[in-house]
């Protein structure tokens, strides 16, 4: 909605894979023909799922099908794009070095404290208040993939 989208309305949804696993969900897609997009962790683990995308995809679609994180994981992508006080305020950490350059115990610290939906809820917040160009770039380039296949399809 920040972007000026609404996701059921173009035809897209959003869905955790990390639970069902990722195969099954692909599979499913490509057989039915539906439209999909893979958003991946910067991690080992991201590489894997990255790695089983390109054996559902075509090499030229690949880079409109899977985007990867240049950050081990979202809370890392957020903290180095302007929502490091966010999870310092939720790990409750009142004297963070402005330019602390290891944010894992910070974002663990505010995992434990609040948990993953409010931490996102609170950034939504954020940037909503700022507006669209608050979303880091990766995530804003991702969601313009998907409305781009979406009304493709």
């Amino acid at each position: 909605r920040i972007m000026n989208y609404e996701f059921l309305q173009e035809g897209i949804s959003v869905i955790d894979f990390a639970q069902s696993g990722l195969t099954p969900l692909l599979k499913y897609a490509t057989d039915l023909g539906i439209g999909w997009h893979v958003l991946v962790d910067g991690d080992e683990a991201g590489q894997r799922y990255e790695d089983l995308v390109k054996n559902f995809a075509n090499k030229h679609e690949l880079k409109n099908l899977v985007t990867r994180l240049e950050q081990k994981d979202i809370e890392h992508l957020f903290w180095y794009n302007g929502f490091k006080k966010e999870y310092i305020k939720a790990a409750q950490r009142l004297n963070v070095p402005e330019n602390e350059n290891k944010p894992g115990l910070t974002i663990r610290r505010a995992i434990k404290n609040k948990s993953k939906p409010f931490l996102a809820l609170s950034i939504i917040e954020t940037i909503a208040s700022k507006g669209p160009t608050a979303i880091p770039d990766k995530l804003f380039q991702m969601i313009e993939a998907c409305i781009k296949q979406a009304r493709r399809n």
